[in-house]
């Protein structure tokens, strides 16, 4: 197929750089668990942001739940646990059941020797004190929370 297509008629898309440092009200919007290199397992995330300029963007992280260094394994398990405390569920029985609620996180950027670019790393999550009492409480949340009504997140 013929194309006629030249280079310099498209200017550079910077837009889908890393995001600045600071923090991001987002929600989980995938979470699916694969296999690590060592045999190991880990929680493949998007979180997804749901106001602000950068509505509508994903941030990658990988969380290890499984792994042969046990310190990738404890960081990767306190990640889940405050995840699960900032979404209000003690219990995560599926990766689902994270989906969809909004928190925050603080997000900072570091150069990637790999890949030759900034890139966004996920430095905390926020926990609200009044989902940690909800928990604390034994309640159980069962519905997705609401993103807003005029949203345009796709779910």
């Amino acid at each position: 197929m013929k194309l006629n297509f030249k280079t310099s008629e498209v200017k550079e898309d910077n837009k889908y750089g890393a995001l600045p440092k600071g923090r991001y009200e987002v929600v989980i919007d995938r979470m699916e668990p694969k296999p690590t290199k060592n045999g190991g397992l880990m929680l493949s995330t998007a979180y997804q942001v749901v106001d602000g300029v950068h509505k509508g963007r994903l941030i990658f992280e990988n969380i290890n739940i499984e792994n042969k260094n046990e310190v990738a394994e404890r960081i990767g398990r306190a990640r889940l646990r405050d995840i699960g405390l900032a979404c209000g569920i003690e219990d995560v029985e599926d990766t689902d059941d994270l989906k969809y609620k909004p928190f925050s996180i603080e997000l900072d950027v570091k150069f990637s020797e790999y890949r030759q670019e900034n890139e966004n790393v996920v430095k905390k999550i926020h926990i609200d004190k009044s989902a940690v009492a909800y928990v604390a409480a034994g309640a159980k949340v069962t519905e997705p929370a609401s993103v807003g009504v005029d949203d345009d997140i796709p779910f």
